[in-house]
């Protein structure tokens, strides 16, 4: 990690240990343009078109994947004038640089574009839709096989999850449309890119259920259960969510897990709340036989769910035969 100390801003930068950091901001500047100030009086502001970046600048960003920082050799102290993030939008251009194909170079732009923490916009949901159409064999047999593959061994899950959550957490719907806090890509689709990332999710366990466990140890369970909880008028969200669920609950983890967070609950809140919705009925029942596959789990959830109620039914039962006396 390279850094400014604090009391010395007129020294170059250096490189700052493990031990030494104690806390660390990544700057994402983007510089749309230059003003300058003329000679003489008369003379007002001119602008300039922005400088344009230097190598360091690209080389040296936070969002190189580990592969491609592995074999890069730390830069000597003094050595850089300035390090910073790259900008969402050289991230989203490199991504859209080529032709959307099922390929390890493509997924690694897609990884990076997923793990930026300005991810969002019109042109990230139409490369995930891309996604989808391989995933649904729109191309072929060979484009959906090397789509799966290369969704697992590229790591997209954790990305993929980041916008299930950032839809999760939206604000009140007073500050944006439907609840939903425009990305910096300019229009509100937050929800929607998290329901396409949901629908991916789903179509990658289906393909294989081993693919449980690396979604488990992202965090599958969590997210996907505050996405429901956030949303439970959507059917959409509902139902993207519980198709998830139908084939994530065969990991006996995420089952456990799935109990602790009361989906159980959200499950019943979605079927009641969409009766004739044939999505929703069928992945809530599978979802349900998988529970069932875990006993000891379901019997545990049970007595704890009877004994949150039992305050409640003893003081209403204490208060009926306070009146009947």
């Amino acid at each position: 990690l390279m850094g400014r100390e604090v009391g010395a801003p007129g020294l170059p930068l250096r490189a700052v240990g493990a031990a030494e950091l104690r806390v660390a901001a990544v700057m994402d500047p983007q510089v749309t343009c230059l003003l300058t100030c003329g000679d003489g009086p008369a003379c007002g502001l001119r602008e300039l078109p922005p400088p344009a970046l230097r190598e360091e600048y690209m080389t040296l960003g936070a969002w190189l994947l580990p592969d491609e920082t592995a074999s890069r050799p730390p830069p000597p102290e003094g050595g850089v004038g300035h390090v910073g993030a790259k900008p969402w939008s050289a991230v989203l251009a490199e991504a859209g640089a080529f032709a959307p194909a099922p390929t390890a170079a493509w997924m690694a732009r897609m990884r990076r574009a997923l793990d930026h923490p300005d991810v969002g916009g019109r042109e990230l949901l139409a490369l995930l839709r891309c996604i989808m159409g391989w995933l649904e064999d729109g191309e072929g047999p060979a484009a959906r096989h090397a789509a799966h593959v290369e969704l697992e061994v590229g790591g997209l899950y954790r990305g993929l999850l980041v916008c299930v959550l950032r839809a999760a957490v939206a604000p009140s719907p007073e500050r944006g449309w439907a609840g939903i806090v425009p990305s910096s890509g300019g229009d509100a689709t937050d929800l929607e890119v998290g329901i396409q990332s949901a629908r991916i999710l789903h179509a990658t366990l289906a393909d294989s259920a081993a693919r449980s466990k690396p979604l488990v140890a992202a965090g599958a369970t969590s997210a996907l259960c505050q996405f429901m909880r956030r949303w439970p008028d959507r059917v959409e969200v509902q139902s993207a969510a519980l198709a998830v669920f139908a084939d994530l609950l065969g990991a006996a983890s995420a089952a456990a897990e799935a109990l602790q967070l009361d989906l159980p609950t959200l499950m019943h809140s979605a079927v009641s709340r969409h009766p004739g919705i044939a999505e929703i009925q069928s992945a809530s029942e599978k979802a349900m036989q998988q529970f069932y596959k875990n006993p000891k789990d379901w019997m545990l959830y049970r007595q704890r769910k009877v004994s949150l109620s039992l305050p409640t039914s003893m003081s209403t039962s204490q208060s009926n035969s306070h009146v009947e006396r």
